[in-house]
């Protein structure tokens, strides 16, 4: 079985590994020091679309698919391991 990212799902996985090293890495020592996220990384994300992924539409979230999903999760990871869940 081949498995290749369409386009779409690259170009998304390439803005969330940007978002990742110029917001999450610049973060992430503060995030782990104070125990919380800042609102603005918040709001960042949210921007992003990447809160409640895949939670399904009619319960508010974005009912993205498991591959969006899991390409998030493993960017945000890359710019700071903490925020990884963040994206469930």
């Amino acid at each position: 079985m081949e498995f290749r990212l369409s386009d779409e799902e690259e170009a998304f996985q390439s803005a969330v590994r940007k978002f990742g090293d110029r917001v999450l890495r610049p973060n992430e020592k503060k995030i782990d020091a104070d125990g919380r996220i800042p609102d603005d990384v918040l709001r960042a994300m949210a921007d992003l679309g990447l809160l409640a992924m895949p939670v399904p539409t009619e319960y508010g979230g974005l009912g993205a698919s498991a591959v969006l999903t899991e390409l998030a999760a493993e960017e945000v990871g890359r710019g700071d391991f903490s925020m990884a869940t963040a994206v469930f």
